[in-house]
């Protein structure tokens, strides 16, 4: 009898996790009603919010994989509008968001799947210490903030952004082979896909001028906490075409690779084709060390970098993205008879943030300080962030809270140096690399923008350090799928 109780649970985990998956496409359908009510009814999201909050925590309480969906869906596609000002529900004076519930489900399905004996051990990975070592150090963070008298609404906003990354457990508790990370990467594509096309409508549908060009545009600027997501998408999904096989994949690929693309150029800002171009030229540099891909691959490689030098060739031809405007843009920061005010601002911002730091330079100020200073061209500022993140975690955690910030990042960065000789030719390499170039272009990008404490990325940054944590036990895993289900239950 107990033998088979134990050949029937796979079968129905595997039916709970079809279940997800086919909800996870509901949930695209649903993103496009959100987008539709937050432009034609606004109070009505909130309502169709708590619903769509309500439904993804049930499905992550039956199966905990559906909540990396979730993540995704949650990062990529929902409106910065909707998940940071429409949804938002006030407890003890503070803003509760989605994604805070989304972490709330997953404990509790955690605890749930812990308590009735179906949870394996997490991986072993050596991203683990270091992640501990840094929550550590926010709380130390939390305790000097309220010591220096900071606001303790302020100190918690602060801790949340970098609390998010704890997804990094989930990811290593629910990950048990390639094919959890495909789902992963597939689903990020995709929200990636549906949150970029009403931005890029809403680009379109306007015109604006650009402030340090003075040229005249047909289309107002993609800006915000979704800016970085583009850069991230274009990247992973060039990484990841020479890997698929698949007409499907290769076309979904090709249509990310467009639609990303396009909302990179109407972003209009440097930092991110910074971050673009960074985090290629760094895998670039890793594939042509660890392995022969670029011999393996050079057809599917050379369409892809063909296919890109076409369409801006295109764009240039009828003055959409002219060369000569690009270039100014790209070297203004370096130029001093053109600095424009945002980045005067910047400037500002490092003297105040080194000054700070100087004030305080072992713990820093504390998580919770306001940042006041007057910039030119802006005016007097107050804000509890910094245009880069790095200058934050020194000002707010000193010397020692910027040291275990680097150690995390450190060590998520040298896994695919550590094991990219050892990885045979394909899907896994590929899944490893895109996620490895997602999280270059948010360390660039973040060295002009705050993009690794923001509300809307750091949820997933967790994911990424999670997937590139576990890479060598998943891959490994895949291979045992004959002899062992996908879900921790020996058959």
């Amino acid at each position: 009898m107990s033998s088979h109780v134990t050949e029937t649970r796979p079968l129905i985990h595997e039916k709970i996790f079809k279940v997800g998956k086919n909800a996870f496409w509901i949930g695209v359908a649903i993103q496009v009603l959100l987008v539709t009510l937050l432009f034609l009814l606004p109070d009505p999201v909130i309502f169709v919010g708590l619903v769509l909050t309500l439904v993804v925590g049930a499905l992550i309480l039956l199966e905990p994989r559906v909540s990396l969906l979730a993540i995704a869906f949650i990062t990529f596609a929902l409106h910065p509008d909707f998940t940071g000002k429409q949804f938002v529900v006030k407890i003890l004076g503070v803003n509760w968001y989605a994604m805070d519930w989304i972490l709330l489900f997953t404990a509790l399905s955690w605890c749930i799947h812990v308590a009735l004996g179906r949870q394996r051990r997490m991986h072993t990975t050596k991203v683990t210490v270091p992640m501990v070592l840094f929550l550590v150090m926010l709380c130390v963070g939390v305790g000097v903030g309220l010591k220096n008298g900071h606001s303790p609404q302020d100190v918690f906003a602060d801790l949340r952004l970098f609390f998010y990354y704890t997804a990094f457990f989930v990811a290593l508790a629910f990950i048990r082979g390639q094919r959890d990370v495909e789902l992963i990467f597939w689903a990020t594509i995709v929200c990636g896909m549906v949150g970029a096309i009403p931005e890029i409508i809403g680009s379109l549908s306007e015109s604006g001028r650009d402030l340090l060009t003075g040229q005249r545009l047909f289309f107002t600027r993609i800006t915000g906490p979704h800016e970085v997501n583009y850069p991230m998408l274009l990247v992973a999904s060039i990484t990841m075409f020479p890997f698929v096989e698949s007409l499907a994949k290769k076309t979904l690929i090709a249509g990310c690779v467009a639609t990303s693309s396009l909302a990179l150029l109407l972003g209009y800002t440097r930092g991110s084709w910074l971050a673009a171009l960074a985090a290629l030229v760094i895998l670039l540099i890793l594939f042509l060390r660890y392995t022969n891909i670029l011999r393996r691959r050079f057809v599917a490689i050379t369409f892809s970098v063909l296919g890109a030098l076409t369409v801006f060739v295109i764009l240039d031809f009828f003055g959409v993205f002219t060369v000569e405007n690009l270039t100014v843009r790209a070297t203004a920061v370096v130029s001093a008879k053109q600095l424009d005010i945002s980045t005067l601002q910047r400037i500002t911002e490092l003297e105040r943030a080194i000054e700070i730091f100087r004030g305080s330079p072992v713990l820093g100020e504390g998580l919770g300080l306001v940042y006041r200073f007057y910039a030119i061209g802006v005016g007097e500022r107050s804000q509890l962030w910094l245009h880069n993140s790095y200058l934050y975690v020194l000002s707010k955690m000193g010397a020692a809270g910027l040291l275990s910030f680097l150690m995390l990042l450190g060590s998520a960065v040298l896994i695919p140096i550590r094991h990219l000789k050892q990885l045979p030719l394909g899907t896994g390499m590929g899944l490893l690399m895109a996620f490895s170039g997602m999280l270059f272009v948010l360390m660039v990008k973040s060295l002009t923008t705050w993009h690794l404490n923001t509300l809307t990325n750091s949820l997933f940054v967790g994911v990424i350090l999670g997937v590139i944590a576990s890479a060598r036990s998943w891959i490994k895993n895949t291979s045992n799928h004959e002899s062992s289900d996908n879900y921790g239950y020996e058959r």
